[in-house]
């Protein structure tokens, strides 16, 4: 790796070997480039030497850089035997010292034990046993762990130390057992973002005296940045218990589009995976939170009022593994709600248009798996337009013979009678609540009935009266129901239910058809709620046919 920028003095002592470097460095008074020196040579890769004499120098300079680059270290080089017993001896000695983990790896040292109890080699098994015991004996080992990922984490602990357990480790193994059945485990591990924020800006202090290697500096800094932006986040989901999604874009030029197709793709999932009914009451289904880390430009915190962080995530990470397979993709999406596909294909647009990648990261209390990544690269399907994709998703879905419809458009009202009430209050008034509706007693309820006036066009997206409902305005009861069996035929819920059963008009179907109309052709409706929503279209149905007749004889 090219030390560009750095004294030609170290730059060639880099090709003689890491020692040479450190010996320059103390020569030059400036051990700090020394250590970002090591740091970036062993970047490359070629020789694992220069990561083994980075970790043992980080443990002799007290530096910024020093602890950046120990972080850095445990993260992504701590398969090496010599590296790793590194990182395992600072962590022991802070704790024997200070009684504490240490600060800036705190949120990240659970999932680095994990890691270390599946290392080969049996030295390194026993000694992260050892410091697992210790954090027992100071009774701070629950700071590492949390509910979700507790089973797991005992079960690694044990299969890894059956193979070399001794007396001494049997005991130490019995005692942690002991110690976590009955301490109290956190939703979510201890996070540190305050110190790892701390440790950034005395990163950028050091920008000024380091002009010349100003880009190593920044590059880990960054690192430094995405650490916090993850710790942040599993703060935030500790406090919420629920899952959240961080969506980080590294982009030079504004990213505002691009994030938001992630967002609107998120909207479409829920739209299509929760029940309304379930809705809590007055809640939006998410709403925005910024994070403070930089670690790239755009980085933002997605949090939802349910669980629903989730499978809009499981949804998207199942779409980019089979994005790349061409065939796998093609075959798969005519069994995918065409809406979310649509939302998915609209994210790949606007990624290609950016030319940036979008990492979407899942924090979630509840999974063995704290934190998993999605990455959303501009290459995906790269040899396919947008708008054939778009053709392939309507196509598989016509292939299937499968009419698709969303819960939106079908009705929660329980009479059409009630829905008429609700209309007239809006046209009287501008609003509805539950005093002008029989037989209902929250606002809440009022919500099917608004919801009800929408799937017959009566009310628009936000609530207002369209000149249907106009058309409302001093008709009989009678002569409303002649109108709304023809509106109701003209529905999408109409229109599907008519295309599925193969008939021209709404008296030709049989009413109890609806359950399994819903079950085949109606997403996102879960336990009890497709026979309700069946219930109320027979309900419907027989209020509105027998006036069907009569209504077109009065429109000729």
């Amino acid at each position: 790796m090219n030390l560009e920028g750095f004294p030609a003095e170290l730059a060639a002592a880099s090709e003689v070997g890491p020692r040479e470097v450190m010996s320059i460095a103390e020569a030059m008074g400036n051990e700090e480039l020394g250590l970002l020196a090591l740091w970036v040579k062993q970047l490359g890769g070629t020789d694992v030497e220069y990561s083994r004499v980075l970790a043992i120098y980080c443990e002799k300079i007290d530096s910024p850089i020093a602890s950046a680059c120990r972080l850095w270290l445990a993260e992504n080089t701590a398969s090496d035997l010599g590296v790793v017993h590194t990182l395992l001896g600072h962590i022991r000695r802070t704790v024997a010292a200070t009684g504490r983990w240490p600060a800036l790896m705190v949120g990240h040292l659970g999932f680095f034990l994990s890691r270390a109890f599946d290392h080969p080699e049996v030295s390194v098994r026993a000694e992260a046993l050892a410091i697992v015991h210790v954090g027992a004996r100071r009774n701070i080992l629950s700071e590492l762990l949390y509910k979700g990922g507790l089973e797991a984490f005992l079960r690694q602990v044990r299969s890894s130390t059956q193979p070399f357990v001794d007396e001494e480790e049997a005991l130490r193994l019995s005692f942690v057992e002991e110690y976590l059945a009955s301490a109290q485990i956190p939703i979510s591990p201890s996070q540190n973002p305050r110190a790892l924020q701390r440790l950034a800006l005395d990163l950028l202090d050091l920008e000024d005296l380091h002009p010349d290697v100003l880009r190593w500096i920044e590059e880990l800094l960054a690192a430094v940045r995405e650490r916090s932006l993850l710790e942040d986040a599993g703060a935030r989901s500790g406090q919420t218990e629920r899952p959240i999604q961080t969506i980080r874009v590294k982009a030079a030029t504004a990213a505002a589009r691009l994030v938001r197709s992630v967002v609107e793709f998120c909207e479409t999932v829920v739209a299509t995976v929760r029940d309304p009914d379930f809705v809590e009451d007055e809640a939006p289904d998410f709403g925005l939170e910024l994070g403070w880390a930089t670690a790239a430009s755009v980085p933002i915190h997605l949090t939802f009022t349910a669980d629903d962080a989730r499978p809009a995530f499981e949804l998207l990470e199942r779409l980019v593994k089979i994005s790349n397979t061409r065939g796998q993709f093609e075959s798969e999406i005519g069994d995918l709600p065409p809406t979310s596909v649509a939302a998915y294909v609209r994210l790949l647009q606007r990624t290609r248009l950016h030319k940036e990648s979008v990492e979407i990261i899942l924090t979630d209390p509840s999974s063995s798996m704290w934190q998993r990544r999605i990455v959303v690269s501009p290459h995906l399907l790269a040899n396919t337009s947008t708008a054939v994709l778009m053709k392939e998703g309507r196509g598989a879905r016509r292939a299937n013979k499968s009419i698709y419809l969303a819960a939106e458009h079908v009705p929660q009202a329980n009479t059409v009678r009630q829905v008429f009430q609700a209309v007239d209050a809006i046209l009287r008034k501008g609003d509805a609540t539950y005093d002008d509706i029989d037989e209902i007693n929250s606002n809440r309820q009022v919500n099917y009935y608004k919801q009800g006036a929408r799937v017959l066009d009566f009310l628009d997206a936000d609530n207002q009266p369209t000149a249907r409902a106009r058309t409302l305005i001093g008709v009989s009861h009678e002569r409303r129901l002649e109108l709304t069996a023809l509106y109701f035929e003209d529905s999408l819920i109409g229109r599907a239910w008519r295309t599925w059963s193969g008939v021209n008009r709404l008296t030709e179907i049989d009413p109890e058809t609806a359950t399994q109309f819903i079950s085949d052709c109606v997403r996102g409706l879960g336990g009890t709620t497709p026979g309700r929503r069946a219930s109320t279209l027979k309900t419907w149905h027989a209020e509105l046919m027998p006036h069907y007749l009569s209504g077109r004889a009065g429109k000729k």
